[in-house]
């Protein structure tokens, strides 16, 4: 995201907007930035509003797939296709993402875990779950795990952000987890559909995505340019931000998991144009991702050579590797299934 250089420009802007009749007399696009495309999957009705499901495959445990801030279940294509082979698997789209339509819940942890579990319902996709989570994702998938115990059989959370991110961000010359620079900003314009078209079409937010995405498969790289271009993409973004700080102090404050089987995938590189600053910062989400062990009696850490945080979904030689090793938990829960069916 990127924001005007002061709050006195944006005001100007988008006050001249309302007041002149700037804005275009077209009307606001459809709930979904994808209405175009053909869903995979199904669309199911939870609590009054349309939710993309996409499950395939067979066998037990179930795997969800939980995507961080600002995905939707396009970036799970090349682990989705792998794991397929294996057992049932699931991914899906929040409220408001890729075909899912918004809802005006916070976008917290206890919310998301809450949506997640009236949409298994609604779809009538049974446990046990093997949950898996990236970037905040993970957080998501936390709080799951320990809202609904009885139905899960393991956790991997991918490069996933950790409770530790909201006092350690500064060390590494990160921002505050309390939200971007203009978060009120953020606030004020994604209140209403008048103030968001207006600041959309005066370019008060733009995208500011690498290009990692064009490396899915070839038949989802269409609907995943549309997607990120998506005006309901970028305000569903923006309020999820505005939830993140408490979704990490609600993560932060969630017993152990005891013995449940939990796996730790971590990147190995960290993106940026100066490479004093790309190990830096690499080195210390490392540490990030180990604060993840201590959830567990059981749990395993795994870096994946030569990974970025976003190449560990899009990039397909990294996505092999993170479904592999959601595979190799898959059959590990299969093999202590008879005299455990779900880990204590």
């Amino acid at each position: 995201m990127r924001w005007p250089s002061s709050s006195a420009g944006w005001v100007i802007a988008l006050a001249l907007a309302l007041n002149l009749g700037a804005l275009p007399a077209s009307p606001a696009l459809a709930l979904s930035d994808l209405a175009s495309f053909q869903p995979p999957g199904r669309m199911v009705l939870v609590e009054g509003r349309q939710v993309h499901i996409d499950c395939t495959g067979e066998g037990e445990p179930t795997v969800l797939l939980e995507e961080g801030r600002g995905g939707a279940s396009l970036d799970w294509a090349w682990v989705q296709r792998d794991v397929t082979k294996a057992s049932r698997v699931c991914s899906y789209d929040r409220p408001g993402y890729g075909w899912s339509e918004p809802a005006e819940a916070p976008m917290d942890a206890s919310n998301t875990s809450q949506q997640l579990h009236e949409l298994l319902q609604a779809a009538h996709e049974k446990g046990p779950y093997l949950l898996v989570g990236h970037s905040l994702g993970g957080a998501y998938m936390r709080m799951f795990a320990a809202e609904h115990r009885e139905d899960v059989a393991g956790l991997v959370l991918v490069d996933a952000t950790n409770p530790s991110h909201l006092k350690t961000n500064a060390e590494v010359g990160l921002p505050p987890i309390d939200g971007p620079k203009g978060t009120l900003l953020a606030d004020v314009l994604t209140s209403s559909e008048v103030l968001w078209r207006a600041a959309s079409w005066l370019g008060i937010v733009k995208t500011s995505f690498g290009n990692q995405w064009k490396e899915l498969p070839a038949d989802v790289v269409p609907e995943m340019s549309t997607f990120i271009a998506g005006r309901q993409h970028l305000r569903t973004f923006l309020e999820e931000t505005s939830s993140l700080s408490d979704t990490l102090a609600q993560i932060a404050s969630l017993g152990s998991l005891g013995r449940l089987p939990v796996t730790v995938i971590c990147a190995d590189k960290w993106i940026d144009a100066d490479a004093t600053i790309a190990i830096k910062r690499a080195e210390w989400n490392k540490r990030q991702q180990r604060n993840w062990l201590a959830i567990s009696t059981d749990s395993h850490f795994l870096i994946v050579p030569g990974a970025d945080h976003m190449s560990l979904l899009l990039v397909a030689e990294h996505a092999d590797a993170v479904a592999r090793a959601i595979v190799n938990m898959v059959v590990a829960i299969r093999g202590s299934s008879v005299s455990h069916p779900i880990a204590q």
